[in-house]
């Protein structure tokens, strides 16, 4: 994983945490976002949820949703849940019978 990618996954992180990793002053990177039509918690959950498919893609559901949403940065499975659904418009094991891995 890449190391940039990984700070996302540690649930703690948060905006203050990027903007003082990647060295730029906190308006500086919120009017960027906002140019861009994303934010910060748009780009974590991305990544978080690009995380929780590779795990999935990876293991076929052999681990449970729990061990999944904390592998992928989530508080909780059902915070996972929701996010998985709002981002691919399916529920993981729908993404596995689309993918075709189950």
């Amino acid at each position: 994983m890449n190391k940039k990618k990984d700070v996302f996954i540690n649930t703690d992180y948060n905006f203050r945490d990027f903007a003082t990793f990647i060295n730029f002053p906190d308006h500086v990177i919120r009017d960027y976002l906002k140019l861009e039509n994303t934010s910060f918690t748009d780009i974590k959950n991305e990544i978080r949820v690009s995380r929780a498919k590779k795990i999935l893609e990876e293991t076929k559901l052999k681990y449970n949703l729990s061990y999944i949403s904390k592998q992928s940065g989530f508080n909780s499975k059902s915070n996972f849940y929701s996010i998985f659904k709002k981002y691919e418009k399916c529920t993981p094991r729908e993404y596995l019978y689309k993918k075709k891995l189950i």
